[in-house]
């Protein structure tokens, strides 16, 4: 904490409310023409973001941790930093938007 100012974190722990949270993030501030929906599909290890049956991102359920996909049906994993984000961080996802452009700046 610097100058008593509070990093911006999810006030949960919860995984699903955290999820929950991003999801609403996603479909209130990428979602300006009414166009894009985004929902989760559920996951043995991660759960899947998608949006227009096309994949946004994938979310590990043990961490919460953004990544981006490499295929309909996996994340990428086998780059030097493949984490992309975090749901319990809301900076992680401030310059979302709805085409998942975010996910490939590092």
């Amino acid at each position: 904490m610097i100058n008593n100012i509070q990093p911006d974190y999810v006030k949960t722990t919860n995984y699903d409310t955290a999820l929950d949270s991003f999801i609403t993030h996603m479909n209130k501030n990428c979602n300006s023409n009414g166009y894009y929906n985004f929902t989760v599909n559920k996951g043995r290890r991660f759960d899947k973001v998608v949006s227009n049956s096309s994949v946004h991102c994938f979310v590990e359920k043990e961490t919460g941790n953004i990544f981006k996909p490499a295929s309909w049906s996996s994340p990428q994993l086998k780059t030097k930093t493949p984490v992309r984000g975090s749901i319990y961080d809301v900076n992680s996802c401030r310059n979302a938007d709805a085409h998942g452009g975010w996910l490939y700046s590092r």
